[in-house]
């Protein structure tokens, strides 16, 4: 029987405190409101001031209980994980990471930028409204806590959510998320180069007891004609560029790979680039010689394919 990497102990006490958590600041913040509102028509910044205040302050609390019930996970490092290398057209990687983001938050660790940004806006919501209202209509006064209210336990919901998001546990070193837009910029890259038949992105997949792990995501593009055997793969770095590329020729005579790395520099990525393709088709046609297709793509490039073209460092 296959163990499963993951156990869970149970959620449910800390959903009961946290339902209760919110009611009780958001009661509190219509007790406290309903004091602070008649300042709104003699000292209105007084009012932004406490409003402000008492949104920051509670924000810890809602920390704490996320941190807490994030890591009620415990990771089995015993686990045998599968991996296999698998690539997918762009859109199709998107599609897949958020669903994985989605159904695996209890395990990954990412920064929801739309729910922090929702949880700012409702608490920006929350200290302007009751300002404008009241410079609308004093028979409105009555509502204004209510709203203040209403809004501190909306704004409570969503900055647990982000904070459940962005901390971390023991599982989530093995369980990692890469947002398709780090890779957007390799791939336009690639699509943008001369001798590409395909271009997507690659990565390896592991799957244990019905989870899914993914590593090493890539912007890949493989070379028309000898697109089993010759890749270009561009990797970027674990917080921003620069881009790395590599060029990859199978041999068909010995099952290894010859390969070229290449740093990209800003500005000159697609004459790169192009010199990559020229080296991998340069290695092939050496040791296999050419084709149809590769003629006319050699043609397309305008070159014939003579010994190593650059000094680029070459990884046998």
């Amino acid at each position: 029987m296959t163990k499963e990497p993951v156990t869970y102990s149970s959620l449910m006490p800390y959903y009961i405190l946290l339902f209760a958590v919110l009611i009780i600041l958001s009661f509190a913040g219509v007790e406290v409101s309903s004091y602070l509102v008649v300042i709104l028509y003699t000292d209105p910044l007084l009012w932004f001031a406490y409003a402000l205040s008492i949104m920051l302050a509670i924000a810890p609390i809602f920390w704490i209980i996320a941190r807490v019930m994030k890591r009620r996970v415990t990771f089995n490092p015993d686990v045998h994980w599968d991996y296999h290398n698998q690539e997918l057209e762009y859109n199709a990687f998107a599609n897949m990471m958020a669903d994985y983001a989605s159904g695996y938050s209890h395990l990954i660790s990412r920064k929801d930028q739309r729910l922090l940004a929702a949880a700012l806006v409702m608490m920006a919501t929350a200290v302007i409204l009751p300002a404008l209202v009241a410079a609308i209509s004093v028979n409105l006064v009555f509502i204004l806590p209510f709203t203040y209210g209403g809004l501190e336990l909306f704004y409570g919901i969503l900055l647990t959510s982000y904070f459940y998001r962005s901390i971390s546990n023991e599982a989530s070193t093995h369980f990692h998320y890469e947002n398709p837009r780090r890779l957007k910029r390799a791939y336009e890259l690639l699509e943008d180069t001369l001798g590409f038949a395909m271009v997507g992105v690659g990565f390896s997949m592991g799957e244990a007891g019905g989870y899914y792990a993914f590593r090493s995501p890539a912007a890949i593009g493989r070379i028309a004609g000898i697109e089993a055997v010759a890749k270009v793969e561009i990797t970027i770095g674990d917080i921003s560029p620069p881009l790395t590329a590599f060029g990859t020729v199978s041999s068909t005579a010995e099952g290894d790979a010859s390969k070229r790395m290449m740093e990209l520099q800003p500005g000159n990525e697609l004459h790169q680039l192009e010199g990559i393709v020229r080296w991998c088709i340069t290695t092939y046609v050496e040791e296999n010689g050419s084709n149809e297709i590769l003629d006319d793509l050699m043609e397309e490039l305008g070159f014939d394919p003579e010994p190593s073209y650059d000094s680029s460092p070459s990884i046998d």
